[in-house]
């Protein structure tokens, strides 16, 4: 059995201007799953993730903690706990903290990327 706990995880911490800690649960790279990725995205009051595109891949995020904006392609909608969005592939995506505490976001992705595919598109340019 591969059980991972999100206190145990060290996070990966992203600069300005999309500030952010992203913590990689389940991974090829971390307990060697084929099908798919997931983790946490922390997001800081008044901070948010880079906009960017998986071309292969679904998401899903459900947010776990705190209150922000999700855009998907055209879309602009506010989400909170129990908020849970699907990105089809070829969209692009963002979350946006626009609450008062920080943004604690489940994200789940199929087919996962490879490590350096991941921080090619999350980190900004």
């Amino acid at each position: 059995m591969k059980h991972v706990r999100e206190h145990e995880v060290k996070g990966e911490h992203l600069m300005p201007p999309h500030a952010r800690e992203i913590k990689h649960l389940i991974a090829p790279w971390t307990v060697g799953s084929r099908r798919f990725w997931a983790g946490i995205v922390i997001i800081g009051q008044g901070s948010s993730s880079n906009p960017h595109v998986h071309d292969d891949a679904e998401e899903i995020w459900y947010v776990v903690g705190g209150t922000g904006r999700v855009r998907v392609g055209e879309e602009e909608e506010e989400i909170g706990p129990g908020s849970c969005v699907f990105v089809p592939p070829k969209t692009v995506h963002q979350l946006l903290n626009t609450g008062q505490t920080e943004l604690k976001v489940l994200a789940v992705t199929s087919p996962p990327p490879t490590l350096e595919g991941f921080k090619k598109v999350h980190t900004p340019k």
